[in-house]
């Protein structure tokens, strides 16, 4: 009874009879204060020339100028605006400076300045900023989120090992595919669906090996759920406690604070597709299930020392972190330009770019039939587009670069003179994306396969008017995504080639007899 009445109150009985407005009052007066004590330190010693930039307001500086909608317009601008600053290595950078609340933000608006930082001074700029969005949904093991340090390597070299092989998965990555064409066959209107289906399977099947569709599709679900959130919750300005942390302590059946019980119930969910598809593999493993096509886990459960050893637990949880972090984001559209977070789902980079690929070939067909005439000269009409073909398919690399494909090429072969946007789509330095050649081969042999079976087009109401495609993109904060109106896009079989309900007949016997 005395330790009862000796233990300090929490901080909901300290609150609870305490109006809302004061709580609140003192949290953001500690952030003032805290500020201020700052900008006394940093009084006391020689500032060092700062990159310009907008000029912000005491305590809060840039904080209501930092753009949320398509921030890379805005920018842009801005490097108009402000002049260039030299580096130390003589390397002209567009650099813009911005602070909010403490904060310091630099934004690299050109290519030099992005090598000169990013690449020759990797040393200096390799950490992760760190989010409270990211603790409060406990995604402290993925690799992707993590500071530079030893753990972070251990990770990344993990998964380098077993995803930048990526011929090895060729097999698997063409049956899922032409499992994709078969449903496409059935859902004329569905490719936004069914690709990001097609790419959540096969992911988990790359990690896991998990051979139940049902099974895979409730982890999408589940994967796809914390995805969105964290994206959503990201953004700036979407809650109050990305720029003021202190509000994380706020209980949630303070006013206001609904979003508190909205991250727990996305952190549950983390926690469950971060152990669970993990736990389950290890069972098949030991009930002697054999896998189709090898996987990350048939990979590394050889690798394990034995459960006696010591440092077992240590390495499966590597392992563990791992694997979901290949899938993390499942099933959620991220392009192929945000660093490292993407392989952290490799499925969410190619579902996004697979999704521009079939806008931007039902804006143009004319780059689609040109695309099919290539396909027609060098593959024939007897099979399908192969990996083998790819380097003798040079437009249809081009059309995947996600730019007019003229620009690529020169006598019908890609042109190396000129500058490739996977310079700065796959992340720099050490930071860069370590399932680039995984993500390139998906998206191009899709391209291929796609195209030599179907056409794809605008499709159109029940009055005859087409549907609107927009090609906006949203302004997340992991991603850039393409927005695609439901249905705005139909396949249909290509016609006058006499092939393609061979080609799909001959494809789906070749996968039954798999």
């Amino acid at each position: 009874m005395s330790a009862l009445l000796c233990r300090p109150p929490s901080f909901y009985q300290l609150t609870s009879w305490v109006p809302w407005w004061i709580v609140v009052t003192g949290i953001l007066g500690v952030v003032v204060l805290l500020r201020v004590g700052r900008n006394l330190r940093a009084g006391r010693k020689t500032p060092a020339p700062l990159p310009p930039g907008p000029k912000g307001l005491p305590i809060l500086g840039n904080l209501f100028q930092i753009p949320i909608h398509q921030p890379w317009k805005v920018y842009h601008s801005w490097k108009e605006t402000y002049e260039s600053v030299e580096l130390k290595d003589q390397i002209q950078g567009d650099i813009i400076y911005l602070e909010a609340l403490g904060q310091r933000i630099l934004v690299l608006n050109s290519l030099a300045s992005i090598e000169a930082l990013l690449v020759k001074r990797a040393a200096n700029y390799s950490d992760r900023a760190g989010s409270v969005i990211t603790d409060l949904m406990r995604f402290g093991w993925l690799f992707g989120l993590m500071n530079y340090g030893s753990e972070w390597r251990e990770r990344r070299r993990v998964f380098h090992q077993f995803f930048n092989h990526s011929e090895q998965h060729h097999p698997l990555i063409e049956h899922e595919i032409g499992n994709f064409l078969r449903q496409l066959t059935k859902r004329p209107t569905g490719y936004k669906e069914e690709v990001r289906t097609m790419l959540g399977t096969l992911i988990m099947r790359l990690t896991y090996g998990a051979e139940d569709n049902e099974y895979n599709k409730r982890l999408i679900h589940a994967a796809s759920a914390v995805a969105i959130g964290f994206t959503k919750y990201s953004v700036p300005g979407e809650l109050l406690v990305t720029s003021f942390p202190l509000l994380r302590y706020v209980p949630s059946w303070f006013p206001g604070a609904g979003w508190k019980s909205k991250l727990e119930e996305l952190a549950v969910i983390n926690d469950y597709i971060h152990g669970q598809p993990f736990d389950d593999a290890i069972e098949r493993a030991k009930s002697g299930k054999r896998e189709e096509f090898p996987s990350f886990m048939s990979n590394v459960l050889q690798t394990l020392p034995p459960e006696e050893d010591p440092e077992r637990p240590r390495q499966e949880g590597v392992a563990r972190d791992v694997a979901a972090g290949a899938y993390a984001g499942g099933c959620r559209s991220i392009p192929l330009h945000a660093p490292e977070w993407l392989i952290v789902s490799v499925d969410n980079a190619i579902a996004s770019s697979a999704n521009v690929l079939a806008v931007a070939l039902a804006l143009h067909p004319d780059v689609q039939e040109k695309a099919q005439a290539e396909i027609d000269a060098v593959v024939g009409s007897d099979r399908l587009p192969e990996f083998s073909d790819l380097d003798h398919l040079p437009y249809i690399q081009a059309i995947v670069k996600e730019f007019s494909p003229e620009r690529f090429l020169e006598n019908e072969k890609l042109n190396p003179s000129v500058l490739d946007p996977e310079v700065a789509i796959f992340g720099y330095g050490r930071r860069v994306c370590p399932g680039r050649q995984l993500g390139n081969d998906i998206l191009t042999i899709l391209a291929a396969r796609l195209l030599a079976c179907f056409n794809v087009k605008q499709a159109f109401d029940e009055a005859g008017n087409p549907k609107p495609i927009s090609a906006e993109m949203t302004s997340t904060f992991i991603s850039l995504v393409f927005r695609l109106v439901q249905a705005a896009i139909e396949t249909d079989l290509r016609s006058g080639v006499g092939r393609p309900c061979r080609l799909i007949a001959m494809l789906y016997l070749a996968l039954q007899a798999i």
